[in-house]
């Protein structure tokens, strides 16, 4: 962003009133770089390091949501990021096993899932060699109801209502790849 890094970078896309969207920051070295994620009115919806992720963020307006990056302090700070659709993660089925790498340190893998109120289901990271990395998952009104190291097998959730899941797989700074864990999801 600069050699004083305070420069200033602007990003657009174009939201839907309802859809559910994630910020993924890609980076992994949280150097001196800030997001703001703003809505069609200007109102701030996310601020952070540029390389931390968001949780899952429900548009309310239709229109153009602009996304401000800028560094602080004497950076001269690469970023970079994704603004995803939470529709487009993977979906998966509970009690399949699901495996993948995470070519950057940084990276995250998105998972969706189908419950229904009552059902229980286990996270398992099986043979994980990743423990920088981190499981999420979020119930289908967005609440985090599960945050793991993914070496644990202490992943339990009973779901309070039905709809859809989602479960993330976040890679810590680590520079080489990262295999993420097997979600086994049970029911």
């Amino acid at each position: 962003l600069g050699p004083l890094g305070r420069n200033a970078a602007f990003s657009q896309f174009n939201g839907t009133a309802g859809q559910t969207i994630y910020y993924d920051g890609i980076g992994g070295n949280f150097d001196n770089v800030r997001i703001a994620l703003r809505d069609p009115t200007g109102r701030q919806l996310h601020e952070n390091n540029a390389d931390f992720d968001s949780g899952l963020i429900t548009l309310l307006k239709t229109g153009a949501y602009s996304i401000v990056i800028r560094g602080f302090g004497g950076a001269n700070a690469p970023f970079a990021f994704r603004v995803v659709d939470a529709v487009s993660a993977t979906a998966i089925t509970a009690g399949s096993t699901v495996t993948g790498t995470l070519a950057n340190g940084g990276d995250t893998a998105m998972y969706r899932f189908t419950a229904a109120p009552g059902d229980v289901f286990l996270y398992s990271g099986i043979n994980s060699d990743t423990p920088q990395a981190r499981v999420d998952v979020y119930d289908a009104n967005l609440n985090l109801v599960l945050s793991r190291n993914n070496v644990r097998d202490d992943g339990l959730v009973t779901a309070a209502t039905g709809g859809s899941y989602f479960l993330f797989v976040r890679g810590g700074q680590a520079r080489e790849p990262l295999r993420p864990p097997r979600p086994v999801l049970r029911t």
